[in-house]
């Protein structure tokens, strides 16, 4: 299923967003369409308006919905008068005429996640009084109207699916008992499945669980709801991340298709992997949401398989000439940078530079709820000692000490320096001697003992990811060092949610106001935020120059939009030896 098309100008949601509104668009579709259709699959594309969350700034237009609530809905919203509606239900009509033209075997009409067709079914969000609003009927017939209509003009034995949102996660909008009639009506409707999705409401974030640490099939039980109240095919979404997982849903009847999204982002072979019994071969995603905070670099990509976006451009071919290189540091960015420098043909050292093997995602992978992190750092290490490239604990110094143990005179190195930087570290009068950073924590270089009272200053993930290992640890720890803006912002804010979650169930005392976490309280402790037998500074890293000799690539950062960025550099810089 092809990622949504917008039905009509005004309903882009983001840049490059696929478009299905004009008969201009099919020639491009069309060869999509053929190459899916090529490799063996069924090509399906969805079709969509993002309503009220599209982009004024791309398209020049208001945001657009079924009403206007002050202080939920923007405030430049656009309500649709019932001719408006009326013209976008033919849009959509159009687009699945224009998608069967192009060649796809069906479409799924994206009515879930706070889009268009969302707003008008979610009493929420619909307060109107015409045809479009009012008791469920009618705000069923937005919807109901788009799928008899594309019936229509695509063909009566042209597939529709319906995309759902079973559980919007919005006070008194969609929740499962509503989402069950919606799907029988859409059985009664003739629809040929029901995909079900959530979220979309103002309290998703809270509810869904879609980041490292949550589980798999976090959203099966919605599924299940539905299917067991359709005949028609039902398909699950949401963490389905291994072929065991889908084989279960599948022979529990829980649902008839699964559906897999960041799974294919981190390793598009996923499927055929599976087939072929390579399951343990699958590159896998981590839940850490890089990949949906494009919106700072558009285009799909993720933090473990650089080459996602950019298949056609990191096309691998071997170097003229192979030379030794040598990559300090053994974070992600060093490993990728040693994966592709070895596809090219060179012969390749990875010293480790003081950290594991992973370097900071190893030691958040130490951290609870974060385990399945340790997966990237598997899949790394099974393909680089495939790959023939050599992993040396330790520090490099230099070619004449590197180990190099081919026959002749040692040749020229290149270098790629992909180190963390140095902690960052504050000095404050009365901690002498009782003080640390992060990154002494989480390598275990520090250890204060069980139930000793840490202070952890800093704001940013690593701050309180450091906070909750030491919690997780035994200790009395209060996270210092909030600011105005709040804490975690350098993260995706489901990350952050789920974060400040598990600090709470851990017992972290979380100090937000900057001035306490840094001033006078902090050192006397004859205030309200008490005494310390230990201060962690958990503030980052400063960068280093490198050393004469040395050629910087992709740094080791902690946190994952970051790190898929220094990843991106490592991977590039690599590619061009």
């Amino acid at each position: 299923i092809v990622e949504g098309a917008a039905v009509d100008p005004g309903g882009q949601g983001w840049r490059n967003h696929l478009a299905l509104y004009d008969r201009s668009h099919i020639p491009g579709l069309t060869r999509l369409a053929q190459a899916i259709k090529d490799e063996g699959a069924v090509p399906f594309i969805q079709l969509m308006h993002c309503g009220l969350h599209s982009r004024p700034d791309l398209t020049g237009v208001p945001p657009v919905g079924p009403s206007h609530i002050p202080g939920v809905t923007p405030d430049d919203t656009h309500v649709l008068t019932t001719a408006e509606a009326d013209a976008l239900v033919e849009a959509f009509a159009r687009a699945a005429l224009y998608a069967r033209e192009a060649g796809f075997a069906g479409v799924e009409i994206h009515a879930a996640h706070g889009y268009l067709i969302t707003s008008f079914l979610s009493p929420a969000y619909n307060h109107r009084t015409d045809a479009y609003g009012g008791d469920e009927d009618r705000r069923f017939f937005f919807l109901e109207r788009i799928v008899r209509r594309s019936r229509g003009l695509a063909g009566e034995d042209y597939p529709l699916l319906v995309r759902l949102s079973v559980e919007e996660y919005e006070p008194g909008g969609i929740d499962t008992a509503m989402s069950v009639r919606f799907s029988r009506r859409l059985e009664g409707l003739g629809v040929a499945g029901i995909d079900c999705s959530a979220g979309g409401g103002r309290k998703a974030s809270e509810y869904m669980q879609m980041t490292t640490g949550c589980g798999e099939a976090t959203l099966l039980p919605l599924a299940a709801a539905v299917r067991a109240a359709v005949k028609v095919p039902v398909i699950a979404v949401g963490r389905i991340l291994t072929p065991a997982t889908a084989e279960s849903i599948l022979a529990e009847g829980q649902a008839d298709l699964v559906a897999l999204g960041r799974a294919l982002l981190a390793d598009p072979d996923w499927a055929v992997k599976a087939r072929t019994g390579k399951a343990n071969e699958i590159i896998p995603c981590i839940g850490c949401n890089a990949c949906q905070q494009r919106r700072h670099s558009p285009g799909a990509f993720c933090l473990v398989n650089a080459e996602t976006g950019h298949e056609v451009e990191l096309l691998r071919s071997k170097a003229a000439a192979p030379r030794p290189v040598v990559v300090l540091g053994a974070g992600l960015p060093g490993l990728e940078a040693a994966r592709v420098a070895a596809l090219r043909g060179h012969h390749v050292t990875v010293y480790t530079e003081g950290l594991p093997v992973g370097g900071l995602l190893s030691l958040r992978a130490r951290v609870p709820g974060n385990a399945e992190l340790a997966g990237a750092v598997a899949y790394f290490t099974r393909e680089l000692n495939r790959l023939g490239v050599r992993i040396v604990d330790g520090s490099y110094a230099g070619p004449s000490k590197s180990g190099n143990d081919r026959a002749g005179p040692v040749e020229e190195e290149f270098v790629l320096d992909t180190r963390a930087g140095v902690a960052l570290a504050g000095n404050l009068p009365g901690y002498a001697g009782r003080t640390c950073t992060h990154l002494d924590i989480l390598t275990q270089n520090c250890r204060p003992a069980a139930g000793a009272k840490v202070a952890v200053v800093g704001n940013g993930l690593l701050a309180g990811e450091t906070a909750l290992y030491l919690a997780g640890e035994g200790m009395a720890v209060t996270l210092c060092g909030g600011k105005p803006s709040g804490l975690f912002r350098d993260t995706h804010p489901a990350i952050a949610r789920r974060l400040g979650e598990r600090l709470a169930a851990y017992g972290v005392r979380v100090v937000d106001e900057p001035d306490r976490a840094l001033g006078h309280e902090l050192l006397s402790g004859q205030t309200s935020l008490g005494s310390f037998d230990v201060l962690v500074w958990a503030m980052g890293f400063s960068l280093d120059q490198p050393e004469p000799g040395y050629v910087p690539s992709g740094h080791d950062v902690y946190e994952a939009y970051k790190a898929r960025q220094e990843l991106w550099a490592a991977s590039q810089l690599a590619q061009s030896l």
